[in-house]
């Protein structure tokens, strides 16, 4: 049996989807974090809820454009996290200098209006550099980089439910952020590889899609099993499978991927290795997609009691 192997293409469509899926994503959930956080901030949700929106867009524009190189994948998945984080911190940094300009206006409002005269000058310009000012006195640094400083000297309140928390600032603040965006870029990225990982028929140039259940060979004959793939005995390793409809634990689940139209064309074999997970839950290793052609797949087929 050949294993199958992703044939590393990226189409142009698929760097025109993933482009536009890293921007678009990271605008809408980078913004609608930002603000949620003006309320409050939850240090395990919202990073994993980033990372996940991150990777379920990722692998939309993964599938939709077609993209076959798991590299590129893992790529593109960590630039839409990247995109992600980035837009939060970018938009808390355009509602701070909102924030320090209405303060300014409060506060100093005679000030202002003489500078504007003296100056001629707009009322823009001089709370901009009123606020680069404050950043720089602050911090010795101007802009986006000044203003990230700035909030790490102030900290901020680290809480995993809706009020209280952990006092965070300094070097600490630029540690929980690199902690954070670690999350966000690995959870997107993974998202990314494993959907070009999954199978993709060439020859008609669409994604196999779900999987079909075929049935699952027992713990102790699955090294047997396993050995006549290897040899290519696709009649005895089909009277190893069982047609249970429940899943056995441990044991080899079978799955078959086919091409959508076409019955003849190649089928990719798919098995998993199951287990309890921590809650007891069933869960699916993956561990081989072998593509099978027509010819055998009906010899394993024909062989699996009914």
């Amino acid at each position: 049996m050949e294993i199958y192997k992703p044939s590393n293409v990226v189409p142009t469509s698929g760097y025109v989807w993933c482009l536009l899926t890293a921007l678009v994503t990271g605008g809408v959930v980078g913004g609608t974090i930002s603000l949620i956080g003006t309320f409050f901030y939850l240090i395990i949700l919202f990073p994993l809820g980033m990372g996940v929106l991150g990777a379920g867009a990722t692998q939309l524009a993964i599938k939709s454009g077609k993209v076959r190189n798991p590299r590129s994948a893992l790529v593109f998945g960590v630039l839409t996290g990247a995109s992600i984080y980035g837009s939060m911190h970018l938009i808390d940094y355009v509602r701070f200098q909102r924030q320090v300009a209405n303060e300014f206006r409060e506060f100093y409002a005679a000030e202002l209006e003489r500078e504007i005269a003296q100056n001629e000058r707009t009322e823009e310009q001089v709370l901009r550099d009123a606020t680069e000012s404050l950043l720089l006195e602050q911090t010795g640094q101007t802009g986006f980089l000044g203003y990230l400083k700035y909030f790490a000297q102030q900290g901020m309140s680290l809480s995993s439910g809706g009020s209280g928390g952990l006092p965070v600032g300094g070097v600490f603040m630029w540690v929980y952020w690199g902690l954070e965006l670690g999350v966000v870029l690995g959870i997107s990225g993974l998202g990314g590889l494993g959907a070009a990982r999954e199978p993709f028929n060439e020859k008609k140039n669409e994604w196999y899609g779900t999987p079909t259940r075929v049935g699952n060979v027992p713990d102790e004959v699955s090294q047997q099993f396993i050995e006549l793939l290897d040899k290519d005995n696709y009649a005895d390793a089909g009277k190893l499978v069982t047609l249970s409809e429940s899943i056995s634990v441990p044991s080899i689940e079978v799955y078959l991927h086919q091409a959508s139209d076409d019955w003849m064309d190649d089928s990719i074999l798919d098995l998993s290795n199951t287990s309890f997970g921590r809650n007891q839950e069933i869960q699916r290793e993956r561990f081989l997609l072998g593509s099978l052609t027509r010819a055998q797949w009906q010899k394993f087929d024909r062989a699996i009691e009914r």
